[in-house]
């Protein structure tokens, strides 16, 4: 479980962080952001299956 939340905390910290070079255009610096907000929302949603999947196991027993 901690282990899931540390991978969210990261992706999240790297969605702030500022790009590396600040002449890069303005189309690419969209692109970065939004590539790394999807990667966020892939780990919050794997990281629900999880739990989900962990809960069935709960009330199944």
């Amino acid at each position: 479980m901690f282990h899931g939340l540390e991978r969210i905390f990261h992706a999240v910290e790297r969605i702030f962080q500022p790009m590396e070079c600040t002449f890069q255009p303005v189309e690419y610096k969209t692109q970065a952001a939004a590539n790394r907000l999807s990667a966020l929302i892939y780990c919050i949603s794997n990281e629900l299956q999880e739990h989900r999947a962990m809960n069935n196991l709960y009330e199944e027993a």
